[in-house]
């Protein structure tokens, strides 16, 4: 396996982790992303334009499928996501596990929609194209959904945990004094 497949595969595996939630199903659609890179036809050759989103599209599809399964046929347990840093200074560690468990919890509560979005764009860096491509939609609409997701995420970082729960689900608030 060549190491720019590797390279791609530990990406795709943060990526996957941030979607399904469990190091297993991430581990698996992983690897199923990479024997198709190395096996399906169609797949770009090593080091061409393009391999990095035709690889996520892949793994995304993979876990989407996932997703659908779990849905059919519900399982008991999540497991928990490793913490992301380990800093030496424990007033920051501390802080810093915080801020990420804040956010991870508020990305967890975006509809996937939005959070693979906000995931391909400001975790993994991909540009609007690369984005389009993935999901296959136009880069514009790219660009506003991945504006809407943001704002939705930090209304949930703003707002109390309550309240930002009930304006996901679509409650309105009372503004009568």
């Amino acid at each position: 396996m060549s190491e720019e497949l590797v390279v791609l595969g530990k990406r795709a595996y943060v990526m996957a982790l941030q979607m399904l939630g469990r190091e297993a199903d991430a581990l698996d659609v992983v690897q199923e992303g990479i024997v198709q890179a190395l096996s399906h036809d169609s797949a770009p050759a090593a080091g061409e334009p393009g391999r990095s989103a035709w690889f996520f599209k892949v793994v995304r599809n993979r876990a989407l499928d996932r997703l659908r399964h779990r849905s059919r046929f519900p399982e008991d347990s999540l497991e928990s996501v490793p913490p992301l840093s380990d800093e030496p200074d424990p007033a920051q560690s501390l802080e810093q596990a915080r801020n990420i468990a804040r956010v991870r919890g508020a990305l967890a509560r975006l509809p996937l929609a939005q959070r693979e979005l906000i995931m391909l764009r400001d975790y993994h860096n991909f540009s609007y194209a690369q984005i389009a491509r993935i999901l296959e939609i136009a880069p514009g609409t790219v660009m506003s959904r991945i504006h809407r997701a943001r704002m939705a995420l930090r209304e949930i970082l703003v707002l109390p945990a309550p309240a930002a729960a009930g304006k996901l689900n679509g409650e309105v608030e009372n503004t009568d004094g």
